[in-house]
């Protein structure tokens, strides 16, 4: 009985020191890269969609933190309506915050664009 007791009270204490973990049991990496995933409306045709991800790419590139943003629209990135846009931020030592918190930073606005849905994904 002791032995269970003692097994339960330290089971018990472990998962109650979860909270006061600081990261998750996977830490975010910093790559200076993020991935961001749009999607237009079905049947938006495939100039559309690279003229919307060219917009994307202009209003990404205006952050201090973004060094350079590479687009692709098409089959390439899941379909005519889907694209697909590749953000090489600026060395960590150089900016602010970290690659997460970027992301956290801008998909609000990102997200605010009509009849778009966007979302940062890992890099491959």
């Amino acid at each position: 009985r002791t032995t269970v007791c003692i097994m339960a009270a330290t089971l018990a204490g472990s998962f109650a020191l979860i909270p006061l973990i600081e990261t998750g049991f996977i830490p975010n990496e910093d790559y200076s890269q993020s991935r961001l995933i749009m999607e237009l409306p079905r049947g938006t045709p495939l100039a559309e969609t690279d003229a919307a991800a060219q917009a994307m790419a202009a209003r990404l590139r205006r952050y201090q933190e973004v060094d350079y943003v590479l687009t692709s629209a098409g089959e390439n990135a899941g379909g005519a309506n889907m694209a697909e846009l590749t953000i090489k931020l600026v060395p960590p030592r150089d900016r602010d915050v970290s690659q997460k918190a970027f992301e956290e930073k801008v998909l609000p606005a990102l997200k605010a664009v009509p009849d778009l849905r966007v979302n940062f994904t890992r890099p491959d």
